[in-house]
């Protein structure tokens, strides 16, 4: 009855979840940021089509009057959405990605969750508490696509984890799958929610160095094995985003929105426990906050477990030792991070913007999202720990069949109410019909003139002019700033890409963005007049002939190494654990 019981509420709270989000995604409109990645998804589409998925689209004319694609850090060709493109419309994708990697996010962190102890109902709850996270719905209805690796990082954690706890090969199986989990982040456009990514996994593994006996020494050697790994399948990506964006720094960008460290606290328990806190016109404008940029909620629901847990306090206080009280230590500080960051401080600017990483940041507000997991999981083992104190086993039932009630009086209304609609304004319609249109046999439209935008049209269908045989002139970039401020336009104009002006052509030699002195030209500059038969290649989405940087080769190779070792020891340490 038990086992029946737990499989109806697992489908009942997997139904809501769907069939709420499926008229979000699946709608007339979509998120706005969509304009930005169903295009870059879109021509990834038309690339394999005409090369097939494994040759590399190091470059795209669609837009901008040509860019660089693969090197573009939020393009995703080798990742499963480009895969499932191939099969479902743009609009279609999107939404079984969000139901895919939510699974993922379910499974790890219930996995997590028996790892850490809890039982098979406390652990339902914090899978359905980490799937229906507000973060991930918003950003991902937003059209801020790439986070949908964000419920990888339970995934990542519970491979360390289980790394640590096993011997030989089984041991390894657990560490390349965390390697290849932190190399999808990567490859699928999320590098620059990889470090908060990271900080969460790290915290994870010394929330349960305290709760297990387990040497912290195994545990991070695990984390720095998977992620060094990771870093070699995912270098050839790593090493062609950072020769394209290191010439459009963004270090006007404030990273703090808060006044002072009361504020900031306040206001990001209230985001994680509470509803959104702040109005929009409460921020000066060059923030560009919106309301999906304050939503990490996990509801109330995993503070009245914390109420529950802190009669589990006491015990915990008495067997306090020097390891734990340092993991604590390490624990608040990675918990402090994102408030500190969050504050508005020319200090803190100074400081961070000095760094490679931080340089190219804005809004640290969004590494409030490291911190769900752990919302989430650290009430709830507190109390589970407070429950497995009670003797009676009845008592012990009642209190766990309680507070799985209250789980599911609370988790409906929440995700009911919330609305989800602001967001909502850009019409797919154009790119699902172009897709089904090549699908069935229709040609790839090839690049013949840069069109006409209206350049007060700042983002809305700026890039959808490729679908008709065009490349926007005023295209939409965020490494270029939101107003365009750093656009390299130069004399790129309306009109046919094999126009000539001053010994150019009129349209952009992409390479030129990531090895100019390898191609002898400089950042934006155009096709020459004797290089029209590679302009010719690269209208009609294909290779041309272009220089890469040493250490860019070296880069590539040593991808491919380690992905065919990879590829090759996975299913040998599979066989080799299971007998």
């Amino acid at each position: 009855m038990s086992r029946f019981l737990f499989i109806i509420v697992n489908l009942s709270l997997a139904s809501l979840f769907i069939f709420t989000a499926a008229p979000l995604f699946l709608g007339d409109v979509v998120g706005a940021d969509y304009t930005f990645f169903l295009t870059r998804l879109l021509y990834g589409y038309f690339w394999q089509i005409e090369n097939g998925f494994f040759a590399v689209p190091w470059f795209s004319p669609a837009w901008c009057g040509g860019l660089p694609y693969f090197a573009d850090p939020q393009v995703m060709f080798f990742s499963v959405p480009q895969l499932l493109v191939l099969v479902l419309d743009p609009q279609q994708t999107v939404f079984a990605t969000f139901v895919l990697f939510a699974v993922f996010g379910g499974l790890g962190s219930y996995g997590l969750a028996r790892a850490f102890g809890l039982s098979q109902w406390f652990a339902l709850v914090t899978a359905w508490l980490f799937v229906f996270n507000e973060f991930y719905m918003f950003r991902l209805l937003e059209g801020h696509f790439t986070y949908h690796v964000f419920p990888l990082t339970t995934c990542i954690s519970l491979f360390v984890i289980n790394s640590a706890k096993s011997e030989g090969s089984l041991k390894w199986v657990h560490l390349l799958l965390a390697a290849i989990s932190i190399s999808y982040v990567v490859h699928a456009g999320g590098s620059n929610f990889l470090l908060p990514m990271m900080l969460s996994v790290t915290a994870i593994t010394l929330l349960y160095f305290m709760k297990a006996n387990v040497s912290l020494l195994r545990l991070g050697t695990g984390l720095l094995q998977a992620g060094l790994v990771g870093f070699l399948l995912s270098v050839s990506k790593i090493s062609a985003a950072i020769a394209f964006v290191r010439w459009f720094p963004r270090d006007s960008l404030s990273l703090g929105i808060f006044e002072n460290f009361s504020n900031a606290s306040f206001s990001i328990f209230t985001s994680l426990f509470m509803n959104p806190w702040l109005v929009l016109n409460e921020f000066p404008k060059e923030f560009l906050i919106q309301v999906h940029e304050l939503r990490y909620g996990v509801t109330v629901i995993p503070l009245l477990f914390l109420l529950l847990g802190i009669g589990a306090l006491p015990r915990i206080l008495m067997n306090m030792n020097l390891r734990n009280f340092l993991a604590v230590l390490a624990l608040t500080l990675i918990a402090l991070l994102p408030i500190i960051l969050s504050i508005e401080s020319s200090e803190i600017d100074a400081v961070m913007k000095s760094l490679p990483y931080f340089r190219e940041m804005g809004l640290a507000v969004r590494w409030v999202a490291l911190l769900i997991p752990l919302a989430v999981l650290v009430p709830i083992i507190l109390a589970q720990l407070f429950v497995d104190e009670v003797e009676a086993q009845k008592t012990r039932q009642l209190i766990t069949g309680v507070m799985v009630i209250v789980f599911l009086v609370l988790i409906v209304p929440s995700h009911l109410l919330a609305d989800r609609t602001k967001g909502l304004r850009f019409d797919p319609s154009e790119f699902n019909d172009s897709h089904q249109r090549v699908r069935e046999g229709g040609s790839v439209p090839d690049i013949t003139e840069i069109s006409p935008q209206p350049r007060s049209q700042m983002n809305f269908f700026v890039d959808n002019r490729f679908l008709s045989g065009g490349s926007s002139r005023f295209c939409y970039q965020p490494l270029f700033g939101y107003q365009r401020e750093n656009y390299p336009l130069k004399s790129l104009r309306y009109g046919g890409i094999f126009e000539v002006q001053e010994e150019k052509l009129n349209m952009k030699n992409p390479a030129c963005y990531l090895f100019p002195d390898e191609n002898d030209c400089r950042p934006g500059d155009h096709f020459k007049v004797n290089q029209e038969d590679e302009l010719a290649k690269f209208s009609t989405n294909r290779p041309f002939e272009w220089q890469q940087s040493w250490w860019q080769t070296l880069a590539n190779w040593l991808n491919l190494a380690a992905l065919l070792s990879t590829l090759t020891a996975l299913p040998v340490l599979m066989i080799r654990s299971r007998y």
